[in-house]
């Protein structure tokens, strides 16, 4: 982290509501001193203005949390909006044909952010989450939205190091860039026990107007739908279906 006297207030001042993350989801003043990079003083000024605008809650045994003020403002994303917009009655299919969990991703830095997702009440219990970053490589959606980036973005993030999540994830990169490659081919993607065991991500592209993937979806279900290929025609006819509400007008829906 660069060191406080070489960043400007503003910096400073996002840099406090942006440790906060899935793992810290609640943080003491010296926590947030600490992990932002700040004088405790500093700190508790930021936290007070963050608290007054509703970025941030003080929680009872005196942490703080992230406030709705930071959902009310990014759910008006007119991007995002439009997107889930569209995506929501193709989410509900897959969750009814396949009574587990549906789910919407985009790409954001390094990692795919999680937009949407629906589960069914006894569905198999996910790490994902709405508005929880994971990785690339480890994900079904995630491996879509790695595919269909520029070939720069690639090789730089196949730079970085790639955590072995469970005996079954993929961090080889050349034989990465064999799976890449099969998924701009197959416009799909399944993805085993990758991130955790017992589940099974099937994924594939949304495109919008001209053609450029903007999102994937996925059906996140239990191993023991395994053999149930018909699930994977589901997958693909549901990213169409997003895409062709998006305005894409091509009619790719591999076999």
């Amino acid at each position: 982290m660069l060191a406080g006297k070489t960043r400007s207030v503003s910096s400073k001042l996002l840099g406090v509501i942006e440790i906060f993350t899935a793992s810290d989801v609640a943080l003491s003043l010296s926590d947030i001193a600490r992990k932002s990079d700040l004088p405790l003083a500093t700190t508790l000024r930021f936290v007070r203005e963050w608290v007054a605008w509703g970025g941030l809650i003080r929680l009872d045994d005196g942490r703080y949390a992230v406030g709705t003020r930071l959902w009310e403002v990014g759910v008006q994303a007119p991007s995002l909006q439009s997107l889930r917009n569209a995506a929501l009655p193709f989410l509900d299919d897959l969750l009814v044909g396949t009574r587990q969990n549906a789910q919407l991703a985009i790409l954001q830095g390094f990692e795919t952010l999680y937009v949407e997702k629906i589960s069914a009440r006894n569905s198999t219990v996910l790490m994902s989450r709405v508005g929880m970053r994971l990785p690339l490589h480890a994900t079904g959606v995630g491996l879509v939205l790695l595919a269909n980036s520029g070939q720069n973005y690639i090789d730089e993030y196949l730079e970085l190091p790639l955590k072995k999540y469970t005996a079954c994830t993929v961090v080889d990169p050349r034989q990465v860039r064999q799976r890449l490659a099969s998924i701009r081919v197959t416009g799909f993607v399944r993805a085993e026990e990758e991130l955790h065991s017992g589940v099974i991500s099937l994924a594939a592209p949304v495109h919008d107007r001209s053609g450029r993937t903007v999102a994937a979806i996925s059906a996140v279900v239990s191993v023991e739908q395994r053999n149930d290929r018909s699930l994977d025609m589901m997958v693909r006819v549901a990213g169409l279906g997003v895409s062709r509400a998006l305005g894409f007008r091509g009619s790719r829906v591999a076999p």
